[in-house]
């Protein structure tokens, strides 16, 4: 089985945290890179990054060890 070795992201935009007041980034992630057990590395494209005014074509790797884990919702609602 392949390993998650990074989140793939494309700056949208950017916002000031309100706690800081530091101008921080704002990403879309639209994919991941894997690495399969002989090496290869590969990408999974989840969305492509079209109609956003400043996109400069870069994409950036995110990596996936030591981002918070995804927490269970708690809003009660059954489905």
């Amino acid at each position: 089985m392949a390993k998650h070795l990074y989140d793939l992201a494309v700056k949208t935009g950017e916002y000031t945290d309100r706690n800081t007041g530091e101008q921080k980034g704002r990403w879309l992630r639209i994919g991941a890179m894997f690495e399969h057990a002989d090496g290869r590395r590969s990408i999974k494209l989840d969305a492509l990054p079209v109609g956003l005014k400043d996109w400069d074509g870069w994409v950036s790797c995110f990596d996936v060890a030591g981002r918070p884990a995804d927490k269970p919702s708690t809003d009660g609602v059954p489905f």
